[in-house]
């Protein structure tokens, strides 16, 4: 069932002059696996290494995001912190992320930061749009959320795709289009996602804030497109099979 528009209107309208003031926010995620555990997936029970992934639930539960914002602008990242288990940390992030992302709604940019071997490659993205809006709702923080849901395909590797659905809970009485991630563009911040194996859950929200540092991204070399980040991949996995394939010959 469709949230009609009107009623969007008037929630937003109702609500505005409380959050008039609210030129920056931020708001603190943390990370669950979606089905409970990721090490007693069916997955991870199913794969080559299944004890790769041992201490990843408990590993999951120590990443902390952060996502600053302001009506125009976001920056989202991963806070870093300590480890007890640095091998199902660096697994964890591989589920949860560890890109950082920068929005700059007036100017239309749109970056994702990944490091590749210690090297910032700034590649800009297109989000995703034309969200299914229903009014199925939740309480999430004392404040009163929605849910909408949008499909994602995602590159698994050279012309491999997997598409999964994504699943939001928005919150329309703070009027921030951002949210984890890459994901926005909805009628209000989002404070719950649900992104394939990982759900991302807000546990702190500061609001009036009178300012945030490092909204604007600090550009160190020039901007890909997410195709030319592909050729890069693509282009360093053939090189490592065939060191591989060199190496297997003279054994």
């Amino acid at each position: 069932m469709k949230f009609k528009f009107v009623s969007f209107i008037i929630i937003i309208l109702s609500y505005s002059n409380i959050f008039s003031q609210s030129d920056n926010i931020k708001v603190k995620y943390k990370v669950l696996a979606s089905e409970g555990s990721l090490e007693n997936s069916e997955m991870v029970k199913n794969s080559k290494v299944p004890e790769l992934y041992k201490g990843i639930d408990n590993a999951l539960i120590t990443l902390d995001y952060e996502l600053d914002a302001n009506k125009t602008n976001a920056h989202f990242y991963l806070k870093e912190g300590l480890s007890l288990n640095e091998k199902a940390t660096r697994i964890a992030t591989i589920f949860a992320g560890r890109d950082e992302i920068y929005i700059n709604k007036t100017d239309e940019i749109f970056i994702k930061v990944k490091n590749d071997n210690g090297e910032k490659l700034f590649i800009s993205y297109v989000p995703l749009k034309n969200w299914s809006l229903t009014n199925e709702s939740k309480d999430i923080e004392g404040f009163t959320c929605y849910k909408a849901t949008i499909e994602k395909t995602v590159r698994i590797k050279k012309d491999v795709f997997k598409t999964h659905t994504v699943t939001a809970w928005y919150c329309p009485t703070i009027p921030f289009s951002f949210g984890p991630k890459e994901y926005g563009d909805l009628p209000g911040i989002i404070l719950e996602l649900q992104d394939n194996k990982v759900t991302y859950i807000a546990y702190k929200i500061d609001l009036n804030i009178s300012k945030i540092n490092n909204l604007v991204i600090d550009l160190k070399s020039k901007i890909i497109t997410e195709g030319e980040f592909n050729e890069i991949v693509d282009s360093k996995t053939k090189d490592l099979f065939d060191k591989l394939d060199k190496y297997s010959e003279k054994k």
